[in-house]
């Protein structure tokens, strides 16, 4: 395959799970929805790495590739076409961006329900709000 076919691909498998939890929203369980994200990720990471060893195996004046998928609008000489530009410096911000969205702790591990938590409470002892939320810091300007 091509780098552009990795990179479309790139764009591709997000756009799927978006899509699949949208239209599942109602029926997939919170983890379920969290791990067809976490993998979509993945799979565009995995995509990143492709269009990455198509383009070091060329040489380093034929890095960069453009590619059209259609041609959305034409007036008076002006063609605006639906593309995609892959070179180094593309590819890695992929790598950078897939490879710490995938690593699943925010979609997985760590999700934050909307309820509110309740905190077991002593016989005898009150605790305020000011109290759960940490020390004020005050600060005054002086001239």
């Amino acid at each position: 395959m091509s780098a552009t076919s990795w990179a479309w691909l790139v764009l591709l498998f997000p756009l799927a799970g978006s899509i699949a939890i949208a239209l599942g929203y109602k029926v997939l369980p919170s983890k379920l929805a969290g791990l067809i994200g976490t993998v979509a990720i993945g799979l565009a990471f995995a995509c990143g790495i492709g269009a990455l060893l198509c383009l070091l195996g060329e040489n380093a004046d034929a890095r960069h590739h453009a590619s059209s998928l259609w041609e959305y609008a034409s007036v008076a000489g002006l063609h605006i076409k639906l593309g995609i530009y892959v070179d180094p410096l593309s590819v890695f911000m992929v790598l950078v961006v897939t490879g710490v969205s995938s690593s699943g702790e925010s979609s997985l591990g760590c999700r934050v329900d909307s309820a509110p938590q309740t905190m077991p409470r002593s016989p005898g002892v009150r605790v305020t709000s000011r109290q759960l939320s940490g020390p004020s810091i005050r600060s005054t300007a002086r001239l």
